[in-house]
């Protein structure tokens, strides 16, 4: 008979689809943090349950440490771990260490505020009056029940936060706590200053630019209570919250809430979930919802209140739209590049007008082009051929002012130098980025102060908050970046936005590209006109006919999506059906292929229709890696999920050792 110290099933941090069992000489609660020998290591645990003890045939192992004085994950973080690892079929242990810091604190500590807040109150904003609008919505919000949640529809500028700010606060005159969710580090300094401006010493932020030890002790003031209000990213809707009484999901569309490796979950779907397990409102508030969420609410499955009033009544914003010329369409000899009348051809006579304009009546300017670097790829003209990435299958594209090639996906690096090697006559240089057009900018405007923000700078450390701060105070008067400025962003003197490239995303093999290509048209537009004087959008595009485009200027949302979604439904694509993806990949092709060709075969003998591949996707290589597809598609969850757990048992016995799968659950895009 067995006489010892307790035993706990342990969820241990590995790839290994199972958990395991270890003693300890005294009781633990479920969800408390350990350290156990793991082989050689020791490796973080969590304690999910006390398991009955018997005589076993091989040892087992004692605990080494205690990670938490008391349980971490709450029953319902455990809850959410559980579903996280079934329906995203993703190890317990993986998923459990991703839900929390992986900072380690001393064992005995004083325990301090590092989220970068006074201790004393910094000043109060007033508060402002509601629109008419502004009131109804509130009140609906106020209303509704917490049993499904609340997709909140509000056009651009109409005072979304506002009404964010007053739920909180409704909250807070009790013991409540509160989450807001932002899609991007570039929202979140923005978007806790006002909150922390609204309830001084009570909100607390975290971000991935911060560190492991500062998330942290960020999560500690909410698990201890020190604050009731957390601003973060998708990651946040793990933190150890006491008493969630408000999720809000920011710009729920955004693509940014979705993880695409290792757990590939999506922030606003794990929000829904939390909110239904603590009781919680959940309110999920955009311009531009996602297809998805608007047609939840058009089931019945989501609440929906909509407000479509600006807080700024005088729309004095003119929308232009311009199709780019053969002028500025045409390849540029490398040997001419450096050129000022060269790189002027990149912009329109007509936007550097309006540039020119904005600036003289001391106004600011925002321009975007979704793509970074000097210029799209290099074309070696002996050969008509693009310069390609050696390990991926797409180009490289120039940097660092015409001397650095990169690619996007995998990070490799070569000089210019080295590989025109003095021959620039025959290399032309084709398309343009941001850091092109800041170029281009600084030349034509000698005198103004130009800036740039996307990934390549954003990293810098400071260097986004700096950026957007010295923006917001007209330190600068041209911003240039991507994508990442069309979000959320209300900088007031803003009287000119210039979209370059506007229908680019258009031309993507992906369902979703006319969607993502609408969103960033509306958000985009959203940047200019957000205080009552006049404002002018201009929107760059290569076809002038497209019909998405045009609903997008004339932000007519219902009409875009009623468009839309019968376009999913005839095509079986989602909201319409649940979908999947298994990705092979491997650097040895022919094991690549031999596993694919067996995969084949057995499809090919299968009465299930609803699986298409093994597939080449767009991009067929990355990082030396080839890459093969699966998608799976499903009327409901239950009958996607016994689809991919009957095929995940099949396959490693048609597959080689060296082939690798990643499994993306509901992905956001087919590339």
């Amino acid at each position: 008979m067995y006489i010892g110290d307790m035993r706990y099933e342990i969820a241990v941090a590995t790839p290994v689809a199972r958990t395991f069992t270890y003693s300890y000489h005294d009781a633990l609660s479920a969800g408390t943090r350990v350290r156990v020998p793991f082989g050689k290591r020791h490796l973080r645990g969590v304690v999910l349950a006390e398991v009955a003890p018997e005589d076993t045939a091989y040892e087992i192992k004692d605990i080494s440490e205690l990670d938490d004085d008391q349980p971490y994950y709450s029953s319902t973080l455990l809850t959410i771990a559980r579903f996280l690892s079934d329906y995203y079929i993703c190890p317990l242990g993986w998923v459990l260490a991703q839900m929390s810091p992986s900072y380690r604190p001393p064992r005995i500590r004083k325990r301090k505020s590092k989220d970068g807040l006074s201790t004393e109150p910094p000043p109060t904003d007033k508060l402002v009056e509601l629109t008419a609008g502004q009131q109804r919505v509130l009140q609906e919000i106020r209303q509704l029940k917490n049993d499904k949640p609340i997709l909140f529809y509000g056009v651009t500028d109409a005072g979304k936060t506002e009404i964010y700010l007053r739920l909180i606060a409704d909250l807070l005159e009790g013991d409540g706590q509160a989450l807001v969710m932002v899609p991007e580090i570039s929202l979140t300094a923005q978007t806790a200053g006002v909150f922390q401006r609204r309830f001084p010493n009570q909100a607390t932020v975290v971000h991935s630019g911060l560190t492991q030890r500062k998330r942290w002790q960020s999560y500690e003031m909410i698990r201890t209570k020190q604050r009731s209000v957390l601003i973060g990213p998708r990651s946040s809707i793990f933190a150890p919250f006491v008493n969630l009484q408000l999720i809000i999901v920011d710009e729920e569309h955004d693509n940014s809430y979705k993880q695409d490796n290792k757990l590939c979950y999506h922030g606003r779907d794990i929000a829904v979930m939390r909110g239904n397990l603590d009781q919680a409102k959940v309110v999920l508030g955009s311009a531009t919802p996602s297809l998805e969420s608007w047609y939840n609410s058009t089931i019945g499955k989501y609440y929906r209140v909509e407000l479509h009033q600006r807080v700024h009544t005088q729309d004095n914003k003119s929308i232009h739209l311009l199709k780019k010329d053969s002028a500025t369409n045409k390849n540029i000899a490398l040997n001419q590049a450096k050129d000022d009348r060269a790189g002027s051809e990149r912009l329109s006579p007509a936007i550097i007008s309006r540039i020119d304009k904005t600036l003289t009546a001391d106004k600011q300017v925002i321009v975007i082009i979704n793509r970074r670097g000097f210029s799209h790829f290099l074309i070696n003209l002996r050969n008509n051929e693009v310069l390609g990435c050696p390990s991926c299958s797409v180009s490289l594209t120039l940097h660092d002012n015409f001397t650095l090639l990169k690619c996007h996906y995998c990070d490799h690096r070569v000089s210019l130098a080295e590989v025109v090697a003095g021959q620039e006559r025959d290399w032309e240089i084709c398309g343009y980025g941001s850091e092109r057009i800041e170029q281009i900018l600084q030349k034509h405007f000698p005198t103004a102060r130009v800036a740039r923000l996307d990934s390549d700078v954003a990293t810098k450390a400071g260097y986004l908050n700096e950026t957007l701060g010295k923006f917001r105070d007209h330190q600068i008067d041209i911003l240039v970046g991507t994508q990442m400025l069309a979000k959320g962003h209300d900088f007031p003197r803003v009287a000119l936005l210039v979209l370059l490239q506007a229908d680019q995303m258009l031309s993507l093999p992906d369902f979703r590209a006319a969607e993502r290509t609408f969103q960033l048209l509306v958000q985009a537009m959203g940047r200019a006109g957000r205080s009552d004087s006049s404002s002018e959008v201009v929107i760059e595009v290569v076809r002038d006919d497209s019909p998405i485009v045009a609903t997008a200027v004339a932000q007519n949302y219902p009409t875009f999506v009623e468009q839309e979604l019968e376009f999913r439904r005839q095509f079986n694509y989602p909201p319409f059906t649940r979908m999947a993806c298994i990705e092979m990949s491997s650097k040895n092709t022919d094991h690549l292929e031999n596993s694919a060709e067996k995969i084949g075969q057995q499809l090919a003998n299968s009465r299930d229709l609803r699986v298409i591949g093994p597939a080449d996707p767009p991009i067929v290589k990355i990082n030396k890696s080839y890459r093969k597809v699966i998608y799976f598609t499903a009327n409901n969850v239950k009958e996607l999920h016994n689809l991919l757990v009957n095929w995940l048992t099949k396959l490693p016995t048609m597959i080689s050792s060296d082939v690798k799968l990643k499994i993306d659950v509901d992905p956001q895009s087919t590339l």
